[in-house]
């Protein structure tokens, strides 16, 4: 607390952990460098593949054909006759 490092601070730890099921110490323990921390997921290049040509395929025709061109012009104000409302 004296360099302005963030604290908190839980009171009755052992209750908390009683009633969502978690234990205070734990069971086992790892050794250095292993857990899930340490591990790493393998993401298949093949989906990530497809998705980043599926995102970019998609936004090529919004951007190429007239769809979203109408789509875009729906989103802005409406023309009417020109003259602004009268304000009562």
């Amino acid at each position: 607390m004296r360099q302005d490092i963030p604290v908190i601070h839980l009171v009755e730890m052992d209750q908390i952990a009683v009633k969502y099921g978690m234990h205070l110490k734990p069971q086992q323990q790892l050794a250095v460098g292993e857990g899930g921390v340490f591990k790493q997921t393998r993401r298949s290049r093949l989906w990530m593949l497809i998705v980043l040509f599926s995102i970019r395929g998609s936004l090529r025709v919004f951007l190429l054909t007239d769809f979203g061109h109408r789509f875009m012009k729906g989103a802005g104000p409406r023309k009417g006759s020109g003259q602004p409302e009268p304000m009562v």
